[in-house]
């Protein structure tokens, strides 16, 4: 495997959302909610299976790595563009 993605991409380099990524590889129907404008969302990718990780999880444990999709309610969702990396980090 080549890549970025072999490590998980944050959204996209370039702050694309994870749900445009899935959609251009081919994935159809794939719905993920919250997650798939959320910043913190990381897609994981196989040759023949794609994941979304959630990157909260790695400092707060109350997140799940790989949350059931589609997410529709998280405290912990920060939408892309946003300011700063810890924006509600201390509020969740």
């Amino acid at each position: 495997m080549t890549g970025s993605r072999d490590h998980g991409d944050r959204a996209d380099p370039l702050g694309e959302p994870v749900t445009s990524r899935l959609q251009a590889e081919g994935a159809v129907g794939t719905d993920l909610g919250l997650c798939g404008e959320c910043w913190w969302a990381r897609l994981v990718s196989s040759r023949s299976s794609s994941f979304l990780r959630c990157g909260r999880s790695d400092k707060d444990p109350s997140f799940g790595r790989y949350p059931p999709l589609p997410v529709l309610i998280c405290a912990g969702h920060r939408a892309l563009g946003s300011e700063t990396e810890d924006t509600n980090a201390e509020s969740v």
